[in-house]
């Protein structure tokens, strides 16, 4: 987990890879029923973010889910990592 965080923050401005439990736990809720948990969480603020976020996940075999900011756009899916 620690080469994980290590490598996302590698990737991304400083400032944008959260590894707090509090915050973690924050963005993890939304009104659906289903409470994943994360293990990180990540501000993408373009494709380009994208693209390095899925990269490192995928070398870490760490599943990703989107949030909609609680709009309810985007579903719920079991995983290790929510970008905000």
């Amino acid at each position: 987990m620690l080469n994980l965080i290590k490598e996302m923050k590698e990737v991304l401005p400083k400032g944008r890879v959260h590894d707090n439990p509090a915050l973690i736990d924050v963005y993890a809720i939304d009104a659906s029923f289903y409470k994943p948990k994360a293990k990180l969480v990540v501000d993408a603020e373009n494709l380009e973010d994208i693209f390095h976020i899925l990269e490192v996940c995928r070398k870490h075999h760490m599943g990703v889910t989107f949030r909609g900011s609680g709009t309810g756009i985007n579903e719920a899916r079991p995983s290790g990592l929510a970008p905000g």
